[in-house]
């Protein structure tokens, strides 16, 4: 009996077959001449082993390690399960390099110096660990049944004779590195791979990398050994760093798309690689499929009718149909109203998902809105006189045209209802004869409509009547002898609302606005021509623009470019006490100005040009 040595990296059939060829017989005659079955030497049992180990002179523990197992259709390699079509031993695949030093080994049996390594089988290992080079698959045993993993019988009837393939030189990946060490039981590449089956992971890698690298489409089987071997270590690449790194490939996914709409699934989204995943049924693969799901749902304009690895009650968007269901209005018109109110990117007007967040803001907008003609009624004015307190600042739309959106201003009712009641008095005068509408009062007391409502909110008429047969501002009655006592003669020296925005370069309409919202303090008198005007006091004007200035009154005033000027209020963080009005910008106070602009006085900063960026006045 002749006998051959156990080598560290081969595989149980191989040393069998060796052992055969040595003592001049097939492995399958071999092992019924021994008493034992060549089957049961190929599925690793207990029983083969231990003859092997009687009849070789090698220990039952190196023949273990040797040993490939079978439990259904997966083969058991150092301790890990494998699929039959990840670890197909059927295949004759060499390392050229590797068989051309054993044909050198001249202290082996002629006819037993090449031996089977137990890595060439798995499908993820394309490049011979040692050699640096492509392992080249011969093809398919020229023999059949159990006589195909007799490996010397294998390679003679293929006629193999010093024609091991080309050697074509190329790196070892991460991704073989990663294969190698689980089938030696390390587990170090991160949480994602290392609690999936190797068969499961290493197939994830090449799937994932082929998608990312040949399209979303594109199907492996078509590709050849030097793409797959690219796939395998992109996808890799991504799968080692874990769930972030199977989001930055995901992320890749995304800006690929042509068109993401709401209610795309997971095989719009994922291509070949969603369908290979959603028909794997394996528990294995469920944390990898949960990991797509939650992210497509958190990242993605989905709606809850989109389906990636099942649908989410989490799904940030509305879809058309869902809309049309919780809302009943055109999906246009909410995206065309979201745009205007600046929720939505401009280019989501004509088409795409809108989020939940911004569909209900604009939901319950739009229910508690009216046109410019519904609320002029609402109030009780005509159109003309609605339009006219519109510009003057009484009535603010809540939707206006804007963000490339031409649409009709829309008015809030909820808005126009706290209107009227500010004007309703606490005490009702009764209606008497004496007692005017707004605008008789106006044309009877030269003085402005616009102020006796504001005198009307305030609450300081006293003979205020309402006529319940009308609405809004139409039921409102007052006494034009009542306004002479709010008209103050005015001092030679009190300034008009053109002369404030003239003399503080702020406008007149900026003026306007600061007196009516109260920043200013301001009061009615009679002009030259007996009208009825708004006038500032010098000591009020002085008071208020001593103390707050403008951006833009800041760059003129300090001499200092926009780019500084932006710095030192970001620097300082620094907040407008008084906010941009309707008509006025907003104001900040002059000290904190001065004192975040000394402090990066003498700092340069890139791209800046002498002098002050603009003077133009607002």
């Amino acid at each position: 009996m002749f006998r051959v040595p156990l080598f560290d990296d081969e595989i149980l059939t191989s040393y069998c077959s060796r052992l055969a060829a040595a003592n001049v017989k097939t492995a399958p005659d071999f092992c019924l001449d021994m008493g034992i079955r060549f089957q049961d030497v190929i599925g690793g049992t207990d029983a083969a082993i231990r003859k092997l180990a009687e009849i070789g002179g090698v220990s039952i523990a190196r023949l273990n390690d040797a040993a490939v197992g079978k439990i259904g259709k997966s083969w058991i390699v150092g301790g890990e399960a494998i699929l039959e079509r990840f670890y197909i031993r059927t295949h004759l695949k060499i390392c050229p390099k590797c068989f051309e030093e054993d044909d050198q080994a001249l202290d082996r049996m002629p006819g037993t110096r090449q031996y089977m390594r137990r890595t060439w089988p798995l499908q993820f290992l394309r490049t011979c660990p040692h050699h640096h080079c492509a392992l080249n698959d011969l093809g398919r045993s020229p023999l059949h049944a159990n006589r195909c993993h007799d490996f010397v019988e294998s390679l003679l009837a293929a006629d193999i004779y010093q024609d091991y393939g080309a050697v074509r030189s190329r790196r070892i990946t991460d991704f073989e590195r990663f294969s190698i060490d689980r089938l030696n039981g390390v587990r170090q590449h991160g949480p994602l791979l290392d609690e999936m089956p190797l068969d499961r992971a290493g197939y994830l890698c090449e799937v994932l990398g082929t998608a990312i690298l040949f399209g979303i489409n594109a199907d492996q089987s078509a590709l050849d050994d030097e793409h797959l071997w690219r796939a395998g270590e992109n996808g890799y690449g991504y799968l080692s760093r874990g769930v972030s790194g199977l989001h930055e490939a995901l992320d890749l996914f995304h800006e690929r798309a042509p068109l993401l709409k709401s209610d795309f699934g997971g095989g719009k989204l994922y291509g070949r690689f969603y369908k290979i995943l959603y028909d794997q049924k394996d528990p294995a693969w469920d944390a990898v499929k949960r990991a797509i799901h939650e992210y497509a749902f958190e990242v993605l304009p989905l709606s809850m009718s989109a389906n990636v690895f099942g649908t989410s009650d989490k799904a940030r968007c509305l879809s058309e149909t869902e809309l049309r269901q919780q809302f009943g209005l055109r999906p246009s018109h909410m995206r065309k109203m979201a745009v205007a109110l600046g929720m939505l990117e401009p280019s989501s007007a004509n088409s795409g998902a809108i989020p939940k967040e911004v569909a209900f803001k604009v939901g319950k907008i739009l229910a508690d809105s009216l046109l410019a003609n519904q609320a002029a009624a609402a109030v009780g004015l005509s159109y003309p006189n609605f339009a006219k307190y519109r510009r003057e600042g009484l009535f603010v739309p809540v939707i206006v045209p804007g963000n490339g959106v031409t649409l009709s201003e829309r008015f809030s009712r909820r808005a126009l209802e706290t209107f009227i009641e500010s004007i309703r008095p606490t005490e009702i005068y009764p209606v008497a004869e004496h007692l005017k509408p707004i605008n008789t009062a106006a044309r009877l007391s030269s003085y402005r409509a616009i102020d006796i409502i504001r005198l009307l909110q305030a609450h300081k008429l006293k003979h205020v009547a309402w006529d319940w047969g009308k609405v809004g501002l139409e039921a409102v009655l007052v006494d034009p002898t009542e306004l002479e006592a709010f008209i103050i003669k005015p001092e030679i020296e009190d300034l008009s609302l053109d002369e404030v925005g003239e003399i503080w370069k702020i406008g007149r309409d900026a003026a306007a606005d600061l007196c009516e919202s109260g920043c200013l303090a301001s009061y009615i008198g009679r002009n030259g021509h007996n009208q009825s005007t708004r006038y500032v006091r010098p000591a009020d004007a002085e008071a208020f623009f001593s103390r707050f200035i403008t951006f833009r009154g800041a760059l003129r005033e300090h001499n200092v470019t926009m780019r500084r000027l932006r710095l030192a209020l970001k620097r300082s963080g620094i907040l407008a006490p008084i906010p941009e009005g309707k008509k006025h910008p907003q104001f900040y106070l002059r000290s904190e100005i001065a004192a975040a602009l000394d402090v990066i006085r003498d700092e340069p900063i890139p791209g800046e040009r002498s002098g002050p960026s603009a003077t133009s006045s607002s």
